[in-house]
């Protein structure tokens, strides 16, 4: 049992989860009500009670909140054995071990997005060209790789086998070409020995479904499983889930179907809704006190969500008084609406009353911070954007990384182009296209073709010794990594010994990759640090891992650039007030961010800007809905982020795609409880009451609550935008069988 010290300083509701034991335990967690110390008390808890440490599994989506999790286990217990992670993580590691059995190699590589775009237009390329030789229908298509992954997503997201399983609509062209592509694709992947984030989710439920003797061991040896922010799973982790409970069904669920906005990247809010479905004797806990909010702040958020239908019921309250009126103002236009804010955070900042990392400004779009940075500019406010996974999109982190992947996979084609003339090597062009059909033609992966350089007919005498000399520097580099594994192996001190740091300096020495920006300018200084925090980040990898190897940190640092919102690790502080969300550190400015980033963080003061019709809801929501609530639950998460001063802001017109309009306010304005709000600078002709353009509205949203949905009818979409085979995504089976045990195509989970 935890200490009575502990377990003092849980409300009621929250020790009831607590000291929950065996079953399956649902937490509806509403904002700021302390989740995170309820899931990491109650793994104390069962410790306390004598549950070994590899006896439990907790699994979240980002690194970040992992990380704190553990933090605060070890806190709590002294323990830090215990497996905490992301789903990914968990997949990718479980994946390593037991790689055969999917058709891949150990040392697979895991490809972010940057990396699966890169492959999507290889194979685009490889497509035309096939078609060329035959029909030339493809010669000027013009689809983004973008368009393609996320279809492809789409499809893996149903377990959906993209190569047999899609069929296209007849005459639709688009579809055409993406399901004669899809088998390209599938074939550079498996050359390449790479998998993306769908497929560690996708090949693990196979894995478990092919491998009953082994699904049944993971469930016996994970007697707990605890599952935060369960309303962001998608039917991939959902059925990952459920495998590892069948017998025990020892699952805890943790989140908030209020906070579920990422149904577009597939997560589907049925898992969270339907648990009692899926577990009758469930035990449901509500979380509804919150330690982050004033009052007023609270009502309005909860006036707003009431008007979803797919939620569970709550009623948030706070402790920490009425607070601020939630504000409300209106400016003629984007620039004025951002110089307006600019000029009060300004003043704030001039008379001491806040410091600028207090503030937050959020918007439904990126192209929007644009007037919030000249404006910020303009009155010498000190500023970040935060654009997710910054510091591992840059491009000399990217070009290291690739290196370092190279080493790993020979046979990785993304990673072998992106650093096969960086920094140049006389390689053009002309050269790699002549390489790239050369391997086609042999079915050899780009190295493959490159150590037989001398092979293609094609190829000039000195593009056959820059290939040459490539090669020669990759196998020497390999060379240099082994000794440093055997030198690690044999160290009488593997504390201090290293292997990633000498590899990363022996790169930078071989390739003479800094050189090449020797110079003053600034943009070349910060390429040069950035390459630096590179071997500081490897060097703290051989000090913290267990065992530090090429392959680890490869699946650590892609792991941590795709599921963590924000890039710098050091950003933020957390506080252990009965609050879970951190706060912005002393040293950073005012945080310019997207709606969607901001879910988990919390301000002092935060600007909620763009309330019009059309961005928030967003104009594709208008006919389907269930996105509009959707839209309806991003704006009560991006209200809940503020602790003390919430303002929602609109502009009168904008500029939109070259056009500048007339802007109606946002109709979730009309949900919110104006008689507590401070009405500023309104100047549109009527009041909310009396919105001239109500009838209109009315034609786009309903005029009264929307029917219950519980699913959506069709998730995935073609490339434009049309279902890609009109099937549904519902939380059933796909096939007609359910997930809980039955199977994903007919058989059991279980065997």
């Amino acid at each position: 049992m935890l200490p009575e010290t502990l377990l003092s300083r849980l409300t009621a509701a929250q020790r009831q989860a607590v000291l929950h034991r065996d079953g399956p335990l649902l937490v509806v967690a509403g904002p700021g009500s302390g989740k995170t110390r309820v899931v990491t008390h109650r793994v104390a808890q069962l410790l306390s009670e004598g549950v070994q440490p590899e006896s439990l599994l907790v699994l979240t989506f980002t690194n970040k909140a992992a990380d704190e999790m553990k933090e605060r286990v070890r806190q709590l217990t002294g323990l830090e054995n215990v497996w905490i992670g992301t789903f990914h993580r968990f997949c990718a590691r479980l994946l390593r071990q037991y790689a055969d059995r999917v058709g891949l190699d150990p040392g697979y590589t895991i490809y972010s997005g940057n990396e699966s775009a890169a492959a999507v237009r290889s194979a685009m390329a490889r497509l035309k060209e096939m078609d060329a030789e035959k029909e030339g229908r493809y010669t000027d298509v013009k689809y983004s790789a973008e368009s393609i992954m996320h279809a492809v997503s789409a499809l893996k997201s149903r377990f959906l086998d993209p190569v047999t399983e899609f069929v296209p609509a007849p005459g639709n062209e688009r579809e055409e070409f993406l399901h004669d592509l899809l088998p390209v694709l599938a074939h550079e992947m498996q050359l390449a020995n790479a998998v993306d984030f769908d497929d560690l989710l996708l090949l693990t439920v196979r894995l478990f479904r092919e491998d009953p003797a082994l699904r049944r061991s993971l469930a016996r040896q994970f007697e707990y499983v605890l599952i935060d922010e369960y309303q962001d799973t998608n039917l991939a982790q959902y059925a990952i889930s459920h495998a590892l409970t069948l017998e025990s069904t020892n699952l805890m669920a943790a989140g908030d179907p209020d906070q579920s906005i990422y149904g577009w990247r597939g997560a589907n809010i049925t898992n969270i809704l339907e648990f009692e479905k899926d577990f009758p004797t469930a035990k449901i806990v509500h979380l509804e006190e919150n330690f982050r909010s004033t009052q007023y702040i609270l009502n309005a958020a909860g006036q707003l969500i009431e008007h979803n239908t797919q939620r569970k019921p709550k009623a948030l309250f706070s402790q920490l008084g009425d607070g601020l009126p939630v504000r409300f103002q209106s400016s003629a236009n984007e620039t004025e609406e951002a110089e307006r804010i600019a000029r009060e955070i300004a003043d704030a900042l001039r008379n001491g009353v806040r410091e600028a990392s207090d503030y937050a400004v959020f918007y439904r779009m990126n192209a929007v911070s644009v007037h919030f940075e000249k404006a910020f500019r303009l009155h010498g406010i000190p500023f970040r954007i935060v654009h997710g996974t910054e510091f591992f999109d840059r491009t000399e982190i990217r070009d290291l990384l690739a290196y370092f992947r190279l080493l790993a996979n020979p046979h990785d084609n993304e990673a072998f182009l992106r650093v096969v003339n960086v920094p140049a090597r006389g390689i053009g062009k002309t050269s790699l296209e002549h390489l790239q059909r050369f391997a086609w033609a042999n079915g050899y992966s780009l190295w493959e073709a490159a150590v037989r350089a001398s092979e293609c007919t094609a190829l000039k005498n000195r593009a056959i010794a820059a290939f040459a000399g490539f090669t020669e520097l990759i196998l020497t580099l390999n060379e240099l990594h082994i000794q440093a594994v055997q030198a690690f192996r044999m160290s009488e001190d593997p504390q201090n010994a290293r292997i990633l740091t000498p590899l990363a300096l022996q790169l930078l020495e071989k390739t003479q990759y800094r050189e090449q920006f020797n110079s003053t300018d600034e943009q070349d200084l910060q390429r040069l640090r950035n390459i630096e925090e590179f071997v500081s980040l490897a060097s703290r990898f051989d000090e913290t891992a267990d065992v530090p190897s090429l392959a680890a940190f490869l699946e650590q640092n892609s792991l941590v650039g795709e599921t963590d919102d924000w890039a710098s690790q050091d950003v933020f502080e957390s506080t252990d007030d009965g609050n879970d969300a951190p706060s912005v550190s002393r040293s950073a400015g005012v945080a310019l961010m997207t709606l969607h980033a901001a879910k988990g963080l919390e301000f002092p003061c935060v600007y909620l800007t763009g309330c019009e019709h059309g961005i928030l809801p967003h104009e594709r929501s208008f006919e389907d809905p269930a996105q509009l609530e959707e839209e309806r639950r991003l704006m009560f998460v991006g209200m809940t982020r503020a602790q003390e001063e919430l303002i929602l802001s609109m502009a009168e017109s904008r500029e939109m795609m070259g056009k500048r309009r007339t802007s109606a306010p946002s109709p979730f304005l009309m949900e919110l409880p104006r008689h507590e709000m401070q009405m500023e600078n309104f100047q549109m002709t009527l009041s909310f009451g009396e919105f001239r353009q109500q009838e209109r509205l009315d034609e786009s949203f309903g005029e009264g609550p929307q029917e219950k949905i519980f699913r959506q009818e069709s998730v995935t979409q073609s490339l434009d935008g049309s279902s890609l085979d009109g099937s549904s995504l519902d939380g059933s089976s796909l096939d007609g069988s359910s997930l809980d045990g039955s199977s994903l195509d007919g058989s059991s989970l279980d065997g």
